[in-house]
């Protein structure tokens, strides 16, 4: 069976606002940074997913950025506390929550 492509838009900071020409990855802008992740959540690595299913979200967060990007990220955001500021802006870029949820 053949992979389904994306057609969600590339957000920034949980916006809905289009980013990028790329629709193919979501964009997350935090602390004047650009991380991206695939838009489509079948493209994202199994381990990551498996780890979002165990709410082990930090080890779910570096899964799927890859060590370059986990690597920038954990620079400017080095504390526990920094990752729960981070997060969520991740979650609503990557679909996981919507705004009602976070409040």
């Amino acid at each position: 069976m053949a992979a389904r492509k994306a057609t969600k838009p590339a957000v920034s900071s949980g916006d809905s606002a289009q980013t990028g020409a790329n629709p193919e990855v979501t964009v997350i802008e935090f602390r004047g940074q650009k991380f991206t992740i695939p838009a489509d959540r079948g493209e994202w690595p199994t381990r990551a997913v498996q780890a979002f299913s165990r709410r082990l979200n930090v080890d779910a967060v570096e899964l799927l950025f890859g060590p370059a990007q986990w690597d920038r990220l954990n620079r400017i955001a080095p504390t526990l506390e920094d990752f729960w500021e981070f997060f969520p802006v991740f979650a609503l870029a990557a679909g996981l929550a919507d705004a009602d949820d976070l409040k």
